[in-house]
């Protein structure tokens, strides 16, 4: 009884990476996390530099990450996909989830 409870509990810490890959691996998942974030115009325009006009343009064009509509009238950015775009390793039709 006792080694089947402490065998889930134990599986989890080994699956990420055990004594000191822990740190790495937590600071990757936050990376991660903090990249899916959804962006509001203010953040992307502060970001890329780009008018509102010429973010339509391109995203129209297939060279600019689509908007999530989130809400009637409110849309927003992936994070990730913003930062790939600016590091120039977004492709078109790229999904980060």
């Amino acid at each position: 009884m006792s080694r089947s409870s402490p065998a889930p509990l134990d599986t989890p810490p080994a699956a990420g990476g055990g004594g000191d890959d822990t740190g790495a691996g937590s600071a990757d998942r936050e990376v991660l996390l903090r990249h899916d974030r959804l962006l509001s115009w203010p953040e992307v325009k502060a970001r890329v530099g780009l008018s509102r006009t010429s973010v339509w343009r391109l995203e129209r064009e297939g060279k600019f990450p689509k908007r999530v509509r989130i809400l009637p009238g409110r849309v927003a950015w992936r994070e990730s996909e913003i930062v790939a775009w600016i590091s120039g390793t977004w492709t078109p039709g790229e999904k980060s989830s």
